[in-house]
Parts: C-alpha cells; sequence; structure tokens
C-alpha cells in the first residue's frame, strides 16, 4: 500500500509538473538529517520502579519544494529510526506528507493535503496482567491514545501535559462500568496475545476551498478523510469522515464573528461506530486597535451505535480580554465554564479562568501566566467536588550573541482531586517543572541544542508516586538545499 502511495504521489507530481511552464517555477530539493540523545533518569515515574531511560533517534529526511505565482506543491518523506538502550528495542516510523495549494481566482483559493505514516514497533513489557494503571504508565503513547479514547472519549485528543493526573485516577472506575466490548479492547492494547511487533498504517487526507467574499470576511469548506489499517498493533481499524465548513465575517470595523461546523464519522470494522456534531462561535468587539472583547461558545453531541455506551453532549464558552500595552507589552485574559451532560452517567461541570502578560525585548521576550477552576460531578449525593487546579508559569526566550538563543521556563501544578464515591476524600498533587535549553546556529546549515529539565511531583494519592526526575535532550540537525532549478 505504501508503494501504491508513492506512485499516486509520483504521478500527480510529474504530471503537475509537465503541465506548468517551467520558466515561471522555481523548484528546490532540500535534504536534512537529525540526530537526538535523550536521557531521562525515572522514565515511569515513580519511586518505587525507577528505570532510566535513553533514546536515539535519527531521522533523515528529503523534501521536494516547487512554487509559482499562483500554486505551490511540497512532497516530504521524513523517517525515523528509534533506538531504546535500556529495551533494547528499534522502532521505525515512516512518514510522508503532500501539500499542493493553488490561487484559483482572486478569491477562491483551493488546499489538497496528504499525511501518510507507517507505524513499526517492537513490542514491550507492560506488567502483570490485570494491573490496568501500570500497564497503562508502561504503554507506549499510541496504545495511551487509544485506551484514553475508549474510556475518556470527552476529552477529545488526549494531552498528557494536562490529563495525565486525571486519566490515572480515574482509569479503574472508568474501564468498571465500561461495555464489555470496551473492556476488551482495553484488554488486549495492555496485554496483547501476539508476541510480534507492532505495526499500523494512518493516513489523512483533506480537501479545502476557501472564498474571500468581502474585506477580512471569509467562507470556507473542505473534507477530511482518516484511515487507521491495523496490521498487528490492536488498534480499532476505522474510516473517519469529517466534512466542515467555517465563516469568518466582519460586520464593521468592531464587530466580527468566527464559526466552524464540523461532522465526524467514524466508521469502525469490528466496533460499533460513533459520530459527532462540533460548533465553534466567538464573537469579538474590537474597542479600539489595542483592545479586544470577545464571547466564545462551544457545543459537541457524540453518539455511539452501541445501546450500551454513554453518549454525551458538551458545552463550554465564556468572556475573553486581549490588550496590548503599546507595542510590546500583550496581555490576555479568559473566565468560563463547562458543562457535560451523559445519558448514563453523572454529569459534570466547571469553572476557570486564566491570564497571560508578555513582554517582548529587543532580543526576545518573556511571560507570566496563571489558570485556575474546578470541576464537579452530578453523582448519588448531588453535587460533589471532583477536581481543583492551579497552575503558574513563567519562561523567557532570549538571544545572548548572534545565532546563540537561551531558553527557560518554570511551571507549577497544583491538583486537588476527590473520589466519587468517598465523600470528602481527597487528594493533593504538587507538580514542578523547571527547565533551560540552548541553541546554537552555525555554518548556515546546522545547529545543536541542549536541554536540561528538573521534575518534581509530590502526592499524597494512591494511584502515583513522589518522585524526581532529570531529563537531559541533544540533539544536532542539519538541513540543505541540494537543487535548485
Amino acid at each position: 500500500k505504501m508503494k501504491k502511495t508513492y506512485i499516486v504521489y509520483i504521478v500527480f507530481l510529474a504530471i503537475f509538473l509537465l503541465c506548468s511552464p517551467a520558466t515561471a517555477r522555481r523548484n528546490i530539493l532540500t535534504a536534512n538529517l537529525a540526530i537526538s540523545e535523550e536521557f531521562d533518569s525515572n522514565r515511569y515515574e515513580t519511586e518505587d520502579d525507577q528505570v532510566d531511560f535513553r533514546q536515539t533517534t535519527v531521522t533523515p529526511g528529503f523534501s521536494f519544494l516547487s512554487g509559482s505565482v499562483h500554486d505551490s506543491v511540497e512532497l516530504t518523506y521524513a523517517p525515523e529510526f528509534i533506538y531504546d538502550h535500556d529495551r533494547d528495542t528499534n522502532d521505525i516510523i515512516h512518514e510522508v506528507t503532500f501539500a499542493f495549494d493553488r490561487q484559483l481566482n482572486s478569491r477562491w483559493q483551493m488546499t489538497l493535503s496528504d499525511d501518510l505514516s507507517f507505524m513499526n514497533y517492537d513490542k514491550i513489557d507492560m506488567g502483570p496482567s490485570g494491573e490496568r494503571t501500570t500497564q497503562f504508565i508502561r504503554a507506549e503513547s499510541y496504545v495511551q491514545d487509544e485506551i484514553v479514547d475508549i474510556l475518556f472519549p470527552e476529552l477529545g485528543e488526549y494531552d498528557p501535559e494536562s490529563d495525565y493526573n486525571y486519566v490515572l485516577s480515574e482509569l479503574e472506575e472508568r474501564y468498571s462500568y465500561a461495555s464489555a466490548e470496551k473492556k476488551n479492547r482495553v484488554d488486549s492494547l495492555l496485554a496483547p496475545a501476539d508476541p510480534g511487533r507492532r505495526r499500523h498504517y494512518t493516513n489523512e487526507v483533506s480537501l479545502d476551498f476557501t472564498y474571500d467574499f468581502a474585506e477580512s470576511s471569509v467562507f470556507s469548506f473542505g473534507y477530511t478523510l482518516s484511515t487507521l489499517n491495523n496490521k498487528s498493533a490492536g488498534l480499532a481499524e476505522y474510516v473517519e469522515h469529517l466534512p466542515h465548513f467555517s465563516l469568518a465575517y466582519r460586520f464593521n470595523q468592531q464587530w466580527n464573528l468566527d464559526f466552524l461546523y464540523e461532522y465526524d464519522l467514524f466508521d469502525y470494522k469490528d466496533v460499533e461506530d460513533e459520530r459527532s456534531h462540533n460548533t465553534e462561535f466567538r464573537l469579538n468587539y474590537n474597542i479600539n486597535s489595542h483592545d479586544l472583547l470577545y464571547w466564545s461558545y462551544n457545543f459537541s453531541y457524540t453518539d455511539y451505535d452501541d445501546g450500551t455506551a454513554d453518549n454525551f453532549n458538551s458545552q463550554d464558552g465564556g468572556l475573553g480580554w486581549e490588550y496590548d500595552f503599546g507595542s510590546r507589552s500583550h496581555l490576555t485574559a479568559f473566565m468560563g465554564g463547562r458543562y457535560e451532560h451523559r445519558e448514563i452517567n453523572g454529569d459534570e461541570r466547571g469553572y476557570e479562568a486564566n491570564a497571560t502578560y508578555t513582554r517582548d525585548l529587543r532580543q526576545g521576550n518573556y511571560f507570566f501566566g496563571i489558570e485556575g477552576g474546578f470541576d464537579e460531578y452530578d453523582g448519588s449525593r448531588g453535587w460533589d467536588d471532583l477536581r481543583e487546579y492551579l497552575t503558574l508559569n513563567a519562561g523567557i526566550n532570549y538571544e545572548l550573541f548572534q545565532d546563540v538563543n537561551v531558553d527557560s521556563q518554570f511551571i507549577y501544578e497544583r491538583n486537588i482531586n476527590w473520589e466519587r464515591t468517598v465523600a470528602h476524600t481527597k487528594t493533593i498533587d504538587n507538580d514542578y517543572d523547571a527547565g533551560m535549553g540552548l541553541t546554537y546556529t552555525f555554518m548556515r546549515w546546522y545547529s545543536v541544542s541542549l536541554r536540561y529539565n528538573y521534575h518534581v511531583f509530590n502526592t499524597d494519592g494512591q494511584y502515583r508516586d513522589d518522585f524526581d526526575d532529570h531529563q537531559i535532550f541533544l540533539e544536532l540537525t542539519v538541513a540543505r538545499d541540494i537543487f535548485h532549478w
């Protein structure tokens, strides 16, 4: 299938270039190479089972870019060869991306893209069967993504930075009231019977059209087709259909709105299908050139063919403010809430507020941010506290010398989680993360980056341990244009 896809790319590219005047185009072939070394002193972020992690990644790549006044086409191939020193495993990721855009006339524009990936992983030991939390911690990222999609569909795209603690604390309970089909899927991912390597393909094709019908007003529509072809990874095969349209409309100099609608259909091969309707709405009011207020509202509904699955709808919205203190300082703030209704299990609601201040320097910038909120769960006793959170973060990016950049960031997170089944039983997590990086660019084509990160986690909960963690990342990259014509 990969060979067929390459042939399609080559044929399409050849026809496109042959039909275009040679004198009107500029073509560039670029080769690049990245070699990175990563070290982590506490792979599984635990005190009792500390395991070092050292990984070498080699990423060669080629990119072809052809452009003219009205269109451009780009084809890139960038495989990753990953060696895990501690597990003694070799993983391979092949990725081919294609992008084509064309200005059809003064108002219409077309964009076509395709992203093909082939993942080939060594099988790893994820721990004793039945200890799902431990197995989840040890699992590869693609396995974690699939499990979260099965048991936590309301989270959407899984973000480990913000969702990891919550998923671990809820994993066993979500598994306990999942349908038999979902339990089987989770078990097959955490303890696959097939002893071979884990392999699967993904492919995503998108076609979009954009129409500029007035000043700062754009209407766009398109369709995305995504597929997953499982070879031996234990993943559920599917075809995803995603038609969508959006509208950006300016009423006058002060008022404008943005609207998006998506219909998302997952057509699974061996499990029940699911579909969702997603809408996003934002109304902006420009008080003046440096002062903006906006109101946002988003609504989504997810429905499963499986009669035992928990259909749900979620909505969130709030008020935001963006303000420029002159040309160098910028403030963003938001305050809002969300509500999630489930047909079987209890509802959830939450409130949040955040603000970020950014200051541009002559040779860089720095920022300060704060975010906080709380969520509640509607259980058998009525509305109970579910979790509270507070995040503080600050960072700086600065050019020390010509071609030498330094960056640093500090993040503090405090999370309070209450058990759903026991009144007034709570756990408190304190998470500290600090890091610094240095990047040096030399001889025009080369760059080297070194980064160190220190992580401390303290908790009184039962799902995670106190731990500290040292991480070091070193990468050398080179990218050079080989041919121009």
